[in-house]
């Protein structure tokens, strides 16, 4: 039947009841999901075959480790938002080869309940730069997403999701 939960409702509310729009929804966990004419048929799981208020598809992807990572290393450091921001702004894309995976609490997709996270490509003075560790927080988390939400388009229809800026 058709669904009424929380993601449904935010696809309603998100104007994704149309065949093709897409939404992503960053908190803790980070979701993306769209209007699609069926019910996702995915035999690994990784895509939830949910159904939106209208009763058409509603394929969902989610990770656990969305906000929630950055806002570690910020809390960390002990510096405030707009300030950590200002750090990671001035931080190189990339962040000088230091990588962030975000698993802190485990994932979802992939299904890996008993993953961590880990930083990796460390180099000295590293450590002492709250806002690229932060940075790679953010990248971390942001292609993490990315990662599950191009596991969606097999089930969207048109199957194309467009990202305005890649790395």
């Amino acid at each position: 039947s058709a669904g009424g939960g929380d993601n449904a409702m935010s696809a309603l509310g998100c104007g994704c009841t149309a065949v093709g729009r897409v939404a992503v929804s960053l908190g803790t966990s980070g979701t993306v999901f769209g209007k699609a004419p069926a019910a996702a048929r995915d035999p690994s799981g990784t895509v939830c075959s949910f159904l939106d208020s209208t009763g058409g598809g509603l394929p969902l992807v989610c990770t656990l480790n969305c906000a929630s990572v950055p806002e570690e290393v910020r809390a960390g450091y002990g510096l405030g938002r707009d300030e950590i921001s200002s750090l990671a702004a001035a931080e190189p894309a990339g962040c000088d080869g230091v990588s962030f995976v975000p698993f802190l609490a485990g994932e979802r997709t992939p299904n890996w309940p008993h993953a961590s996270g880990a930083l990796v490509g460390l180099r000295a003075g590293h450590l002492a730069r709250p806002g690229l560790l932060y940075r790679a927080a953010l990248e971390g988390a942001t292609f993490a997403l990315r990662a599950a939400a191009m596991l969606s388009l097999p089930h969207l229809s048109p199957p194309r999701l467009h990202f305005a800026h890649s790395l």
